[in-house]
């Protein structure tokens, strides 16, 4: 890296109009207590996230959710037949001639009947479709579907595709996958508050589990019934709903109508993304075929393994999965990453992104500093957004070109009984089912694109020397020293955005990007909170104010003067972003393999990073840290001391009037930074990091015992 910069001591200064900085949001399906693994621990987590559920008409569900009915079908005409032939008796099915609660049958005998009504459904709408239904209705209560990630759960029913697009684990592998699944059912005879409840928590599971663990998959599909009362859900990376409820022993028209949209529908009406193709099995990792149409021309690439899918385990959000693989018909098979991503729809794409920050470089600095700084920052060989069926693939499609009502009512799902240890977190969780009415509802939607890097990098959080992580830190210092310079920030520093490649580190994740003073703002962004700066996560300047909460309000109320400003990020707060990995990497590793986390340093790392989102971690920052870790650490950690205290000081200092006089106190705090970061390099020495069994303990990982091919293996398991 150049050490010569022009206007290397200047920092750009606060814009003169302050726009509102974007929420941000943290997931819980980020903390530990989802990765265990755990099915109700994940099932909390999973709800938390998603917050209250947009309930929709029924009727705009129908025309905007469900796939549009193939040419000819007509639901009266159906409905017609069916009475002709005795299926339909006194305006119910001829099955359901009774209340669900007077039948003696148990749940699984009781909605067995359903397969036999779809059967009959689609048999007279192939009358004019002339061609065959694409799924078929499948009751197994009993059998877990197979996935290539473990999932315990057994949904009650589910459609699933007639052309299967799963790989089996072995070639007479004949059991059903989740990967086959376009809706998933659950069911309850009764209709109480309990057995509805549990309904919505499983199908939910469901509808998250398929969209986790499957990268073919852009939308799901499901159905609970209670007693005869019937909903449909729907979600995609933008929001997941639900419709208003109907009778389906008595309303048999909308039945038909639901039957036939999903029985007839092609697979990319139901979800499916047909530019990303399931190929076959390698070394236990399943390849991928996937489509880029841009600029350039049309590309396939192959893929050899998946880098990171984090992000797919939230419902809503980006659901970021990065791929390792190569240009299909390259000889050479030259490893790339491709990025398949969801972005918000009024942000940009991180191609142009960085092509803004490289002009911003060379406006700002010299030539050869200029390219030097651009050596940071991943290099991009293709870009652009998805087209399926010759159009942009984005969540807005996926609704039909139509946003729900902004009247919707909401739906709140309390999560299940936390287990102790994440009671902490419990106040969050609403204590029955409420469906408040809301006047402002919208949908946040997304488009989905994939981006091409040349370099295959390895992240922070998979370095396992102190040394080398240490010399990261400082090199990414670097480099966001100048980003901060030409006016940027990045507003998203996390372990998995800071990368090496042949010692050279590289600053990636440019989506969340954006130059101080710009006056484009957001609904919320998401963001691991472990690595948010305090009034990030807040969303407020929390050092200015010295009075106690109560006394601060009140104060406010009586204050006449100019109003406070509102909350915007600023260069400081990228650098405690870093700061808070630096103490991650402190007390997440010991320094002996096989070492068990001593209890002090646990309980430290608990407090630091809790196993829940918190208010804030003020306090936290404020105090001094203990050196409760390994002795090979303890000089390291004591720069960081050294450095949060200079943080803090600096805080208090820039918020002494509002909006913070950053530009004042930044350049020194960086270099405080640089020097303790140099210093912490010196000192780390030799020392290997580990992982404790405490941390490695995860039901979940990346690639389970359910691979489609034992990992020893190089036998090929083909599509199709």
């Amino acid at each position: 890296m150049a050490d010569e910069r022009t206007n290397s001591n200047t920092t750009p200064p606060p814009p003169s109009t302050i726009v509102p900085d974007t929420v941000p949001r943290s997931r819980h399906t980020s903390t530990a207590s989802y990765l265990t693994g755990d099915l109700v621990r994940g099932r909390v987590a999973v709800l938390r996230d998603l917050g209250p559920i947009p309930v929709v008409p029924l009727e705009y569900f129908n025309s905007a959710v469900l796939p549009p009915l193939r040419n000819g079908i007509k639901v009266e005409s159906i409905e017609h037949a069916l009475k002709a032939s005795g299926r339909i008796k006194s305006g119910q099915w001829s099955e359901y001639q009774s209340n669900p609660r007077s039948a003696t049958a148990n749940e699984e005998d009781y909605y067995k009947h359903l397969c036999g009504i779809f059967t009959a459904v689609t048999t007279e709408a192939q009358k004019v479709t002339g061609t065959s239904p694409t799924v078929d209705f499948i009751q197994k209560p009993n059998s877990v579907p197979v996935s290539e990630r473990i999932n315990t759960s057994r949904p009650d029913g589910y459609m699933r595709l007639k052309d299967k697009k799963s790989l089996p684990r072995f070639e007479t592998d004949t059991r059903d996958s989740w990967d086959d699944v376009a809706v998933s059912f659950e069911f309850k005879k009764y209709t109480n508050g309990k057995d509805r409840q549990d309904n919505e928590r499983k199908l939910i599971w469901s509808l998250h589990h398929i969209m986790r663990s499957d990268p073919c998959r852009r939308s799901t599909l499901g159905v609970t019934i209670e007693g005869a009362n019937t909903r449909l859900w729907f979600t995609c990376r933008s929001v997941t709903m639900v419709s208003e409820p109907f009778d389906f022993i008595k309303d048999t028209s909308q039945l038909i109508r639901f039957f036939c949209s999903v029985a007839f529908a092609a697979d990319h009406e139901l979800g499916w993304d047909p530019s990303i193709q399931r190929m076959e099995v390698v070394d236990g990792h399943v390849q991928y075929e996937i489509a880029l149409d841009s600029a350039n021309g049309s590309s396939v690439y192959v893929t050899t393994c998946i880098i990171a899918e984090f992000g797919a385990k939230a419902m809503i959000g980006r659901a970021t999965r990065v791929f390792k693989g190569y240009l299909k018909g390259d000889p050479d098979k030259t490893p790339v990453a491709i990025k398949d991503t969801w972005r918000s729809w009024d942000r940009e794409r991180e191609d142009v992104i960085l092509k803004e920050i490289f002009t911003d470089m060379v406006n700002v600095m010299d030539e050869a500093a200029a390219k030097d700084a651009q050596k940071h920052f991943l290099t991009i060989l293709d870009a652009d957004d998805v087209v399926i069926d010759g159009k942009q693939d984005d969540t807005l499609r996926l609704l039909g070109g139509q946003n729900p009502p902004s009247d919707c009512k909401m739906l709140e799902i309390p999560p299940e009984e936390p287990p102790s240890a994440d009671k902490a977190s419990k106040q969050t969780t609403p204590s029955h089912t409420t469906v408040p009415a809301v006047a402002d509802f919208k949908v946040t939607h997304r488009v989905h694109i994939r981006i091409v890097f040349q370099e295959v990098c390895e992240t922070l959080d998979s370095v396992r020397d102190l040394r080398g992580v240490m010399q990261m830190l400082l090199d990414v210092l670097k480099v966001l020293q100048l980003l901060h310079e030409i006016g940027w920030v990045h507003r998203d520093i996390s372990p998995g955005n800071l990368m090496r490649i042949g010692g050279l580190v590289k600053l990636a994740d440019l989506e969340y990007a954006k130059r101080l003073g710009s006056d484009k703002t957001h609904d919320f962004r998401t963001g691991t909170h472990h690595f948010m700066a305090c009034e990030v996560e807040s969303h407020d300047y929390l050092f200015g104010e010295r009075d106690e909460p109560i006394l601060k309000h009140i104060a406010e109320k009586l204050w006449d003067g100019p109003p406070r400003p509102p909350f915007t990020f600023n260069p400081v707060h990228d650098l405690e972003s870093l700061w808070w990995i630096w103490v991650w990497v402190m007390y997440f590793y010991v320094d002996e393999d096989g070492m068990t986390l001593p209890a002090e340093q646990a309980k430290a790392f608990r407090l630091l990073f809790p196993d829940y989102i918190p208010a804030t971690r003020l306090q936290r920052l404020t105090t001094s840290l203990k050196a409760h870790v390994p002795m090979a650490f303890r000089d390291v950690i004591s720069c960081t001391e050294l450095f949060r205290g200079r943080l803090v000081k600096s805080y208090r200092g820039m918020e002494m009037s509002l909006p913070p006089n950053y530009t004042d106190f930044l350049p020194d705090l960086t270099n405080s930074f640089l020097r303790a970061l140099e210093l912490a390099v010196d000192f780390a020495g030799t020392t290997k990091l580990f992982i404790p069994p405490e941390h490695c303990k995860r039901k979940e990982p990346e690639r389970d015992d359910r691979h489609l091919v034992s990992s020893n293996s190089n036998k090929r398991v083909k599509q199709g």
